[in-house]
Formats: C-alpha cells, structure tokens, sequence
C-alpha cells in the first residue's frame, strides 16, 4: 500500500511538473502553480482516563484503565498544483504521503466483578 501510495504521488508530481511549465509562459501570480512540502516530527500519544463505575446489571461496578504510551516518528511527504479560478480565488489539488506507520498501544479495563477487556 505505501508503493502503491508513492507511486502515485510521484506520478502526480511528474504530471504536475509538465503542467507547471506550460502554465509558466502564461505569467503565473504569487502563489499559484506547484508545490512541495517535506515533513518529519516526533510523536508523544499518552492516553488516560478519569475511572468511576458502571452501572449494570442492577449494581454499581467500579473499574480502572491501564494504556500504554507510544512513541514514534512521523513525516510526511506532500505534492499539489495551484491555479487561479478567478482574480482573487487560487483552487488547489495535491496529495499526500506518510512514509512511517503509528504506533499501536495496549489497553486494559479490569471491571471489579464482570472482569478484564484487553486490546490494541
């Protein structure tokens, strides 16, 4: 799926590109034509929860949580083209692509008397 994705980006791109100098003779304005965006961060995801109970099946359960925190790196690598509608509208198209997948975390709710759910 992540070729797949950066396949067409990059076909969009080269596209684009083509486009871009044929539109170049035309006098382009500030902002319009083709753009790029390259991006790369960190990522902190630490959930919680405020515990309490359930009410169910006539009683009161009380439960607690129990999620992990996650840590990873993020980016993103992005390709559009801008042309003007009108003297004071620029409508834009482009796309996207993240080449570095999420974390995924564990979970826990142990319910006092039903019991324990887990998941990711």
């Amino acid at each position: 799926m992540k070729k797949l994705g950066l396949s067409v980006a990059t076909a969009i791109a080269l596209s684009l590109v083509g486009m871009h100098a044929v539109h170049a003779q035309n006098a382009p304005k500030a902002f319009d034509g083709l753009y790029g965006q390259l991006g790369i961060g960190y990522e902190n995801v630490s959930p919680s929860f405020g515990n309490s109970g359930i009410n169910a099946l006539g009683g009161y359960y009380p439960f607690s949580t129990n999620i992990e925190s996650t840590n990873s790196f993020a980016g993103t690598i992005t390709a559009g083209y801008m042309f003007p509608v009108s003297k004071s509208f620029l409508l834009g198209f482009g796309a996207e692509f993240s080449p570095f997948e999420s974390e995924t975390s564990n979970y826990t709710i142990s319910i006092n008397g039903l019991g324990t759910a887990r998941g990711t």
